[in-house]
């Protein structure tokens, strides 16, 4: 069965009340989410019907820090992952978040060991202090085989060189694409409110095919003109 097949049976309802009884067992008292993809474009991992859990480290606080999952039932979410895994190219990243909660870096590197036991395909260290320091003795003192990525947007002086002198292997900038666009077209829309026409606002922005080429416009336009012949060809059109 297919995923739009799934969706549009009688299964739907069973399979969605198995994900909800999976989440309220197995996942965080923060909650969780039941997904489900359709198509390589949307990141659908595998061809079957099928419904995601997904949850992650719990954030709720304990004494004023972050009380994170257990070692054990995030081992047991890497190991359902690794269960499911078809594709050999999809990564199954385990991020470790011990340095976030205050736990230290003794706790970030058993944490690291079991997760990468349990078959992550890498580990995403994290850190909410402002310099580097116990993300660089993460990855001086733990001793892995897998990939080490780093997110330095709480120790944004930190160089490339630095972090790969440190044996990290990837970078994630998070949110800066995000928040660099959001300033973009706030900054934007504010000179057209107090201009009056298109041609008074000079902003720098990316051209309409740049935006065809993103959204695969050619290659819709190249499958319709096959099914325009193929229509010709059945005598529906001229």
């Amino acid at each position: 069965m297919t995923q739009r097949e799934f969706w549009t049976s009688d299964v739907l309802c069973d399979a969605a009340e198995m994900a909800i009884e999976m989440g309220n067992t197995h996942c965080s008292s923060d909650g969780y989410r039941v997904i489900s993809n359709f198509g390589l474009k949307a990141h659908q991992s595998q061809s079957h019907a099928h419904l995601h859990v997904i949850s992650g480290e719990s954030k709720s606080l304990e004494n004023g820090n972050q009380k994170l999952l257990s070692e054990k039932d995030f081992v047991a979410k890497i190991i359902a992952a690794k269960n499911s895994k078809t594709n050999e190219n999809f990564m199954i990243i385990a991020r470790v978040e011990a340095l976030i909660a205050g736990l230290g870096v003794s706790e970030a590197t058993k944490r690291a060991d079991a997760y990468e036991k349990a078959g992550a395909d890498a580990i995403l260290i994290h850190s909410k202090k402002n310099t580097p320091d116990e993300i660089f003795e993460f990855c001086d003192t733990w001793n892995g085989n897998i990939p080490i990525i780093a997110i330095p947007t709480s120790y944004p002086d930190v160089t490339l060189e630095e972090l790969q002198n440190h044996k990290v292997k990837m970078v994630i900038y998070a949110n800066q694409s995000l928040r660099a666009a959001h300033w973009a077209m706030a900054e934007h829309l504010n000179k057209l409110s107090t201009s009056k026409s298109l041609s008074d606002v000079e902003t720098k922005m990316t051209g309409m095919e740049d935006i065809f080429q993103l959204q695969e416009m050619y290659e819709i336009k190249k499958q319709e003109t096959d099914i325009e012949k193929n229509l010709k060809k059945l005598g529906y059109i001229n």
